[in-house]
């Protein structure tokens, strides 16, 4: 049978990476590592459970929240975090199972719950959300940690063989992320072949990295139908796209090139570029991928007012942002550490870039 340390390794792609199995000394603390294995799963009521769901702390406004494209987020968090829930249905799409939930005042948000896949963590999503505020992006849909019935959920997936992967709580309930449903669509967004050309100065890239692990590692670039222009239709793109490349090499978020750019996703058709499905990052155990290096020294262009915001970011305020979360601690002391250790790596491009290119590097936007 394959181990998880096979599976991990493959998702990854990185041949390179011999600690992945034994650099668990960061994850000792980690409670949602320690979590034990439920045994089988219970066979769910004949009717659902309508107990009242255990009450959270309320949600405090953040400091210098830009919202969601600069919408205030704070009630539409309260809400998520606190109004009990009118009906459920199984999300779709995706290797993890998640959950559609709407809220008694109509809220709508998809709940994405502790299970034991190696690259599905919902305490990323988590910190996902609260990086992108410090930062000052505002791209992250708003979301909140929150426990939910799991006996509930449970009568939603009943068939589903995803189920024995839920780690629900000994109490009955399972925690997780809950994030604001995005009403007008994630869009894909369609970049099409040697886009890179939008994010450098030297032009495109002889072998992409902005592809499935698996096919990094192989080699493989998969067939594009069209090949990007030299200047980019909507000219929003090169800014946009350098933010989520350093955002997801702060995160460490390894599949955002999936399949066809899966993750690559606007607000609604040709709307702005969001940071959208940030699951598999944070990891536990490695702070540094290869593959997230390499696709880091790729990139040339920067928004300038991204690279000043990096450069005076607060580690102090980022971590009270997350411990106001209602299932903080949710980043352990390693992943703290991590964040700040790549921002240092970040910034150290970018000077490298300055000498090379001169403010060349610094995209309009």
């Amino acid at each position: 049978m394959t181990t998880r340390r096979h599976v991990l390794r493959s998702f990854l792609g990185l041949a390179a990476v011999s600690t992945l199995g034994n650099a668990c000394s960061g994850a000792a603390n980690h409670e949602h590592l320690r979590t034990p294995r439920t045994a089988g799963n219970p066979r769910p009521p004949a009717t659902p459970a309508l107990a009242a769901e255990p009450a959270l702390d309320p949600i405090l406004a953040m400091p210098r929240d830009p919202g969601f494209f600069g919408e205030d987020d704070t009630a539409l968090r309260q809400a998520l975090a606190e109004q009990p829930v009118a009906s459920i249905a199984k999300g779709g799409g995706g290797r993890s199972l998640g959950f559609k939930i709407t809220l008694a005042d109509g809220t709508m948000g998809y709940f994405k719950p502790e299970q034991a896949i190696d690259y599905t963590h919902w305490w990323a999503e988590l910190g996902a959300y609260y990086l992108d505020r410090e930062l000052g992006f505002g791209r992250v849909a708003p979301a909140v940690g929150r426990r939910f019935d799991w006996g509930r959920l449970q009568l939603y997936a009943q068939t589903d063989p995803r189920l024995s992967e839920m780690r629900p709580r000994g109490n009955g309930t399972i925690r997780g992320a809950f994030i604001a449903w995005i009403h007008e669509g994630p869009a894909p967004l369609r970049l099409g072949r040697d886009w890179e050309k939008w994010v450098r100065i030297e032009g495109p890239i002889a072998r992409t990295p902005y592809v499935p692990p698996r096919f990094q590692s192989l080699g493989y670039v998969p067939a594009s139908r069209t090949t990007a222009p030299d200047v980019p239709e909507d000219g929003r793109r090169p800014a946009e796209l350098s933010d989520m490349l350093l955002f997801d090499y702060l995160v460490q978020n390894a599949d955002r090139w999936g399949s066809d750019n899966v993750n690559v996703r606007t607000r609604g058709v040709g709307g702005p570029l969001m940071l959208f499905d940030n699951g598999a990052g944070f990891w536990p155990t490695d702070q540094r991928l290869p593959i997230m290096e390499r696709r880091l020294t790729e990139i040339q262009r920067f928004r300038r007012s991204t690279v000043d915001s990096m450069r005076r970011f607060d580690m102090a305020r980022f971590r009270d942002r997350v411990g106001k979360d209602p299932l903080d601690p949710i980043l352990t002391e390693r992943m703290y550490q991590g964040v700040e250790e790549r921002l240092g790596v970040i910034v150290a491009h970018v000077d490298t870039m300055l000498d090379r290119f001169g403010d060349r590097v610094f995209i309009e936007g």
